[in-house]
């Protein structure tokens, strides 16, 4: 894991260095470890909570926030409980909706 990270921030000094911002924050974006220490983290590190969660096919996609100072994080989560940070940003917009009417069986 050592090498993985140490990769990753020679990679990141390249990318400054460059002048390549996306690749930073690519490369910047690989954290991964157990689901319930990546959300404590989140929790302790940015004050974000799960405000979404969803399941698909062999893995749960999740969405942290934090709504007073603006940050999320997009996390991905496979069967083993092993969580990614799939990226994140300071800015967001919670967009409200109504829930569409459950349709009624026979008509």
């Amino acid at each position: 894991m050592g090498y993985i990270k140490s990769l990753s921030i020679g990679l990141v000094g390249l990318g400054l260095y460059f002048g390549d911002l996306n690749a930073v924050n690519a490369l910047v974006v690989a954290d991964c470890g157990p689901h319930s220490e990546i959300i404590a983290s989140l929790a302790s590190q940015h004050g974000e909570a799960v405000v979404f969660q969803g399941v698909a096919p062999n893995e749960m996609l999740e969405v942290t926030i934090n709504p007073k100072a603006g940050s999320w994080s997009l996390l991905i989560t496979d069967p083993g409980e092993r969580t990614c940070i799939q990226s994140y940003g300071n800015q967001h917009e919670v967009i409200e909706y109504e829930k569409p009417e459950e349709p009624t069986v026979g008509s």
